[in-house]
């Protein structure tokens, strides 16, 4: 006994959708009980790869005509379905709230003359038949296939990016990661230019910031690939809040226990083992004796006297003018000449001075 053959048409297949997903589960898991066809006027070509091991993927054109049993019309009726396409059966899916649409400026949707419509939640077919007086079943679910996932590895650094530093190096790791297979993404706070080798979406350049530690205790590593270091100070950060590092094997690094507080690659980038890293995270409790730190210090400095309430010193607040227009990147706004700003003395000395790279920015109002 042969299977039915059904036809999914879309006029515009794009590159990722609700509808679009709609189609590709519908295609993987149905592909067992039907003989399925997805038919388009565009589409995007990634999708065609996607969707090909599961149907046959075929441009719509108007000179020929296409037979199925079926027809699975996943188009919103906005244009009137193509007459090209012939079946015993038409349906067409409803995968959005009409009312919203006209709403937001759309015309009145086009009733498909012979077909039955089937919308994907209550709201939407309460919606549609409300609107076009029609009745409308509902088919709630993505017919979504068994996902495998696998974890993302998560980095982080925060550093300079030079040669001492480990620029290189850094680059080295990318190209090995990328070439292992696994997903990851890295967060650099840094305030250099990074050339990332063969636009390497995982890398992200964040601005320096204050405010790390949210980032580095969400990450699986803090990456610090130097040349040397003496004491480093994000290193021992990212290990106060429980994440392991990857460093370079130097004497400012003596303290890392390898698969206990992370794991230590050579100058050379030649010890790196992806495996290690992706597949044994080590869970991290370290913990800097601060006591003995600080009675070192007291010791140098002279006896201390606490004083538990001492109040924090509040910086003066005066108001300026703008003088241009400009984006203040503290604000995170665009700033209009003539606005009048209150803001921190240090501030309006920064924005009251030219300097090389730009003009003077506001002026001091006299109180």
């Amino acid at each position: 006994m042969k299977q039915k053959k059904l036809i999914l048409y879309h006029r515009w297949i794009g590159p990722i959708g609700g509808v679009e997903t709609f189609i590709y589960n519908f295609c993987v898991t149905m592909r067992k009980y039907y003989d399925i066809k997805v038919l388009y006027d565009e589409i995007a070509p990634a999708q065609i790869y996607r969707i090909y091991p599961y149907a046959v993927v075929e441009h719509r054109y108007d000179t020929k005509t296409y037979t199925c049993d079926v027809v699975v019309n996943n188009t919103a009726s906005w244009v009137e379905f193509p007459k090209n396409i012939k079946a015993d059966k038409y349906y067409t899916v409803i995968h959005c709230d009409y009312k919203d649409y006209i709403r937001l400026g759309h015309v009145n949707p086009v009733l498909n003359e012979g077909h039955e419509y089937i919308c994907v939640k209550p709201y939407a077919r309460d919606s549609f038949s409300d609107l076009l007086k029609v009745p409308c079943d509902v088919i709630e679910g993505t017919l979504q296939p068994e996902i495998k996932t696998k974890k993302v590895l998560h980095l982080v650094s925060a550093t300079r990016l030079t040669v001492e530093k480990g620029k290189e190096r850094m680059y080295t790791l990318i190209k090995k990661l990328r070439n292992s297979g696994i997903k990851f993404d890295w967060k650099i706070f840094t305030k250099d230019k990074f050339d990332v080798p063969d636009n390497c979406p995982e890398v992200i350049i964040m601005p320096p910031t204050f405010d790390i530690y949210d980032y580095m205790a969400d990450a699986d590593y803090l990456v610090q690939l130097s040349d040397t270091e003496a004491l480093c100070l994000a290193v021992r950060e990212a290990l106060s809040v429980g994440t392991p590092v990857i460093v370079t094997d130097i004497p400012g690094f003596d303290y890392i226990k390898e698969g206990v507080l992370g794991y230590k690659v050579n100058l050379d980038m030649s010890n790196v083992d992806i495996d290690k890293i992706y597949n044994h995270i080590p869970k991290v409790k370290w913990k800097e004796n601060k006591e003995e730190i600080l009675n070192k210090w007291f010791e140098k400095l002279g006896e201390p006297i606490e004083i538990a309430d001492k109040p924090l010193n509040e910086m003066k607040r005066v108001k300026i003018k703008i003088l241009i227009d400009y984006t203040d990147i503290v604000l995170k706004q665009y700033i209009t000449a003539g606005t009048i700003l209150e803001v921190d003395e240090l501030r309006a000395i920064t924005l009251c001075q030219a300097t090389i790279e730009r003009p003077q920015i506001a002026e001091r109002i006299k109180e």
